[in-house]
């Protein structure tokens, strides 16, 4: 303590200068630091305009003042431009269609019931079953009038259900369950063409379904494009299982096995007695077969008969469930044929598909143009 008190000063000077010598060590790795920063980033600018001299690239100004290669780099912004003009007027002659609209309300009114007429008496001739295409025009045919700025909007959307009808028709299709637009009559504007959602679901074969797809999407004058499908494809095999069952709860998998004799949902051919000894009735309806007065019946019909009934709830059987047993006891069965399987029928499924359709407006031809403006 006593060499402190006599060299305070000494001490207090010798920390400061440990502070600063310690400030300027960190002062000079930092500059060192910037420097080799500056250094790479120096290396990667003259790395760069190295590479372009070796790939030709000419920098320097001409005897006009101009880079030759921002002049070459406009140029191929011109010929860009026009590449893109000729694809938008490719565009818009091949995917647009007229649209004939009338002038007037009444005229508009007339021409959406002539249209619809027209329309049935198409599904009609293609033996086609149409459902939900009129949803959007409901609203406007009760209230028998349009405004001015309605009827262009409603036209179009009407010319597009009657093109997509005839694909429909064209690709086989037999039942269309809707055609339904989510946004009604108005669409979405995307600069040089325009975008209209449409959902449609049919019902038909899976072959029959495939080739409309491929009908819409190769549509001569209209592009559609696919934006989601749901295929329902319904259980015929569990449908027909719980209706040749007819509901009950404790039937065996035996039953499963008269499925494969049948050729439609679980229905067969019955001829049976009827009406006491000496009645005799004619051929049954598709279903069970009728019963002789005492009970007992004689069905003749493809399928495997089985013995069983079934337990009511008590647990004593019930009068239905024992002339059920008699029935199929007596059961004629035949072997099936590979025809008659279930399995080999034809099946439709239910597909909705959510489709984008583009329209491109019409662009014209800057020659056209031109010569418009010299006959001004």
């Amino acid at each position: 303590m006593e060499f402190v008190k006599k060299n305070w000063g000494l001490l207090a000077c010798s920390v400061v200068a440990l502070v600063i010598a310690i400030f300027l060590v960190w002062q000079i790795f930092s500059a060192v630091k910037r420097r080799d920063e500056e250094v790479a980033k120096s290396d990667g600018h003259i790395s760069f305009f190295n590479k372009l001299k070796q790939a030709g690239f000419n920098l320097t100004e001409d005897s006009k003042g101009e880079i030759p290669n921002l002049r070459q780099s406009k140029a191929n912004a011109a010929i860009a431009e026009e590449h893109f003009q000729e694809l938008s007027r490719y565009l818009g002659e091949r995917y647009s269609f007229p649209v004939t609209v009338p002038q007037t309300s009444p005229e508009a009114m007339r021409e959406i019931r002539e249209q619809f007429s027209k329309l049935t008496q198409f599904n009609f001739d293609n033996k086609m079953e149409v459902h939900g295409v009129a949803v959007e025009y409901a609203p406007i045919l009760q209230r028998g009038t349009l405004q001015d700025t309605e009827i262009r909007p409603v036209f179009r959307n009407l010319q597009a259900t009657k093109e997509i009808l005839k694909i429909v028709a064209d690709s086989g299709v037999k039942y269309v369950n809707y055609i339904r637009w989510p946004m009604g009559f108005t669409f979405r504007e995307e600069g040089n063409y325009t975008v209209t959602p449409v959902n449609i679901s049919i019902t038909a074969e899976p072959d029959v379904a495939q080739n409309f797809l491929n009908k819409m999407t190769d549509a001569p004058k209209m592009l559609f494009y696919i934006k989601d499908i749901v295929i329902d494809a319904p259980d015929i095999f569990s449908q027909a299982y719980e209706e040749r069952l007819g509901g009950s709860e404790d039937e065996d998998l035996e039953g499963l096995q008269s499925l494969t004799s049948e050729s439609g949902k679980g229905g067969r051919a019955g001829m049976g007695m009827d009406g006491g000894m000496g009645g005799i009735g004619g051929m049954g309806r598709m279903g069970r077969g009728g019963r002789m007065g005492g009970g007992m019946g004689m069905d003749v019909g493809m399928g495997r008969g089985r013995m069983g009934g079934r337990m009511s709830r008590g647990g004593l059987m019930g009068d239905d469930s024992m002339a059920r047993r008699k029935e199929k006891r007596n059961r004629i069965v035949q072997e099936p044929k590979r025809q008659n399987f279930l399995a080999f029928n034809n099946k439709e499924i239910t597909m909705n598909v959510r489709f984008d359709f583009y329209e491109f407006l019409p662009v014209a031809n800057p020659d056209e143009e031109g010569q418009e403006d010299k006959e001004d």
